[in-house]
């Protein structure tokens, strides 16, 4: 049976190489995957990307007052309904 010494070096490295270790691996994780998944929310919310685009192309000039009155329609129904046209309700 090894000695206490022997435990105490082993769980002395333990401490100094895990710990560190994680929270490299922790931060890093966190990072990235907060990134792939707000883009994929980004990618698959079809209202966020309209009003988005919407946004952008009302600053450079080139949406129309028809698109703004369009959009706000249809938050209107998202608001009232709950979903936007065309998306299943996913609670079903």
């Amino acid at each position: 049976m090894p000695s206490w010494a022997t435990w105490g070096w082993f769980v002395g490295m333990f401490v100094v190489v895990y710990i560190p270790t994680a929270l490299v691996v922790g931060w890093w994780h966190r990072r990235t995957q907060m990134r792939v998944e707000s883009d994929i929310g980004f990618q698959a919310n079809r209202e966020q990307v309209r009003l988005f685009r919407l946004i952008l192309e009302r600053q450079i000039g080139e949406a129309t007052d028809q698109d703004i009155r369009d959009v706000i329609a249809q938050l209107k129904r998202i608001e009232r309904d709950g979903q936007a046209d065309g998306q299943m309700d996913r609670q079903q």
